[in-house]
């Protein structure tokens, strides 16, 4: 037993101490050392009973009972409820008048198995016990006329504690007895009914269970209040608080919360007797928390303060995006000499944490304010203003104008603070990292009026992700994500694919445009049709064009080759010479390869889906279109009428590189 109390103890987990309570004695230090090495004393013997009953006669069952065990190790046990009742209903001359067969005398035995659930004296047991054998006996279960009575004597909640636990023994008895198969008519009405009463009985025991302890706190602070001598009061680690030995409430950072089972007049001495004593606790944490380390404060992304595991502190609105203001939680009730001394450790926790992550974003907001000494001016300066007012990202279309009017030495200067010119966005690539991206989504939260935990960033590593419909562009712009399509595709990763699609440009007339690849799918994370609407936002669209090549030289005939020839890959297909060039004749026909050999094949048509740029800039998203002052304007013409059809299902496009797909997500 004592090891099983260590076991409760959580002992087998965690090192601990043997100690002993009141008067008990302390442990001996062999009893000590044989539950720590889990040693314990055989098992020398065993209560038994005989399983093999006799049911011919009264005499024989109480004799099958009486019989000696048949292994030395086997200790015949005392007499249990069950054998005393049969003992005493033997003595009962209408009992014995009736077991004088195999079944009444085996219904008796179960009958006095019922549990004594009452405990309140053997003789009341057994006259009940010999009332259900009656019944049962005469007419096969027990009647419900004279079972209703006695269940509905115990559906009520009121009396005191000692009252409502003896109804609660009681209905236990005939729920017991409604459980018993064919033992009472309408067992399941039965049963449904005795298990409510005992739930209602169970709940009023609770509540009056409650009401002595808060009559006993009550009385005990009181008393103590009465006097107005110093109260004693403790906090436990996970915020307890005990006054005067009576748990009054919670303390979580510098808020109390009083017992939620106090009401009225007596929740009113509770937390007045919690102020008073809780006064010098509170002052010495607000102490603590002045003069608290670093390691000992911590901002979660929902915009709160921890410290100690207890949150202190709220962010909400303030006079700017990146100065939000700070509330401190239940800040009356710490000492007011105290009380700057602590605003000021929390308001200098959370300014080393913006500076820490967003330096360069500060620095280019203090650029623009004209404090930075770089000499920002003109349209520079607003620039540099509306990129720190969209959080240090924005769409280049946004702002394409003032990036056209921008000299030379304007745009080192913005460089030099860290923007980066990118194709489709301007943006501070630092702040594109997992813990920047965090503290921007909540000032984005907060500066908006949102609660931060109904937009949680991002996870780290995604470099896109599926845009809910309810979430607004500024909030994946201020996450380092650009909208695109259906999804969000992080910024850098989309720089990085228009760099692809340059690549792929090249050396190819601007007016053919690409062939999309699968590296370009595993760079923004997605295939199929989200990478058809990530291009179509970017201005872009698919298209078949064909064109006729010749048939590769038949390969020299080898003994028993059967494989004939084989076409060539579409990806070393070489474009035709002035097929799409500006100026080119449609009409004429377009140069065939010298025949090598007069066992050429004939020409055949070669299939490619090429992505262009769309030839009507009105089509393409007005917010996000591409503007790059440094490429020319390339007028696109209509591809031909035949050939030419726009494919919607980006997957044939290239079936071999779409159908593997890249994976779902990227790490940086």
């Amino acid at each position: 037993e004592l090891a099983q109390i260590a076991g409760r103890a959580g002992r087998h987990i965690r090192d601990g101490a043997f100690g002993v309570t009141g008067t008990c004695r302390s442990l001996d230090d062999d009893v000590v050392a044989a539950i720590e090495a889990h040693r314990f004393d055989p098992v020398e013997t065993l209560q038994w009973r005989s399983d093999v009953l006799d049911f011919a006669s009264l005499t024989a069952l109480r004799r099958s009972l009486d019989r000696a065990s048949p292994r030395p190790e086997f200790q015949r046990a005392r007499p249990d409820d069950d054998e005393e009742a049969l003992s005493r209903l033997a003595s009962f001359p209408e009992i014995r008048d009736r077991a004088t067969s195999v079944a009444a005398t085996g219904l008796l035995w179960d009958v006095c198995q019922i549990p004594d659930f009452r405990k309140i004296a053997l003789d009341q047991h057994t006259r009940l016990l010999a009332d259900i054998y009656d019944q049962i006996i005469d007419a096969g279960r027990v009647a419900e006329a004279w079972l209703e009575p006695r269940v509905e004597a115990l559906n009520r909640v009121d009396g005191d504690i000692d009252a409502v636990s003896a109804r609660i023994a009681h209905v236990r008895t005939w729920t017991y007895l409604s459980n018993r198969a064919g033992w009472v008519q309408n067992a399941a009405y039965w049963q449904e009914k005795t298990r409510s009463i005992e739930d209602a009985l169970s709940d009023a025991l609770h509540e009056k269970l409650t009401q002595r302890f808060v009559d006993r706190r009550t009385s005990v602070l009181q008393k103590r209040l009465r006097d107005e001598a110093p109260l004693l009061a403790g906090v436990s680690e996970d915020g307890e608080v005990i006054v005067e030995g009576q748990f009054v409430g919670r303390l979580l950072g510098f808020e109390f919360f009083p017992d939620p089972r106090a009401k009225g007049v007596e929740a009113r001495k509770v937390r007045y007797a919690a102020e008073r004593a809780l006064a010098p606790v509170l002052a010495v944490r607000a102490a603590a928390l002045a003069n608290a380390p670093e390691t000992e404060l911590s901002l979660t992304p929902d915009g709160a303060i921890h410290w100690r595991s207890s949150a202190v502190a709220t962010l909400a609105k303030g006079p700017a995006p990146l100065r939000p203001e700070l509330r401190v939680k239940g800040l009356d009730a710490i000492p007011p000499n105290l009380r700057g001394r602590v605003q000021d450790r929390l308001q200098d926790f959370f300014a080393a944490r913006v500076e820490t992550l967003l330096h360069e974003l500060l620095a280019l907001k203090r650029a623009s304010d004209g404090q930075e000494g770089v000499g920002l001016t003109g349209i520079a300066r607003g620039v540099a203003y509306r990129l720190v007012e969209n959080f240090g990202a924005m769409s280049r279309a946004q702002i394409a104008d003032d990036i056209k009017a921008l000299t030379q030495d304007e745009r080192g200067k913005l460089r030099n603070l860290g923007i980066r010119f990118g194709e489709y966005t301007i943006h501070l690539p630092s702040l594109l990292k997992p813990a920047p991206a965090r503290m921007l989504t909540m000032l984005w939260a907060l500066w908006t009026g949102r609660q931060p935990e109904e937009f949680p960033p991002p996870k780290a590593g995604l470099v896109s992700l599926a845009m809910p419909k309810d979430f607004p562009h500024e909030f994946f712009y201020a996450s380092g994500y650009r909208p695109s399509g259906e999804r969000a595709v992080r910024i850098d990763m989309l720089e990085r694919l228009a760099g692809q699609i340059r690549t792929a440009r090249e050396g190819r007339a601007l007016r053919e445009g690409f062939e999309a690849n699968s590296q370009m799918m595993s760079i923004v994370g997605c295939s199929g049709e989200d990478f058809e609407a990530i291009l179509r936002s970017l201005g872009y669209r698919k298209e078949t064009i064909r064109r006729p090549v010749a048939a590769p030289l038949p390969t020299p005939s080898v003994a028993g080759d059967t494989s004939g020839s084989k076409g060539r890959a579409l990806e070393n297909v070489a474009d035709p010479v002035g097929v799409n060039e500006p100026g080119a004749d449609k009409s004429a026909p377009t140069p065939a390869e010298p025949a090598a050999t007069a066992e050429m094949a004939p020409p055949q048509d070669s299939v490619s889906e090429m992505v262009t740029p769309l030839p009507d800039a009105s089509t393409a998203p007005t917010v996000d279109a591409p503007v790059d002052e440094a490429r020319p304007e390339v007028s696109v013409a209509e591809p031909q009428a035949s050939g030419s059809p726009i494919i919607e299902d980006l997957a044939e496009a290239a079936p071999g590189e779409a159908a593997a797909g890249p994976p779902a997500s990227v790490s940086a």
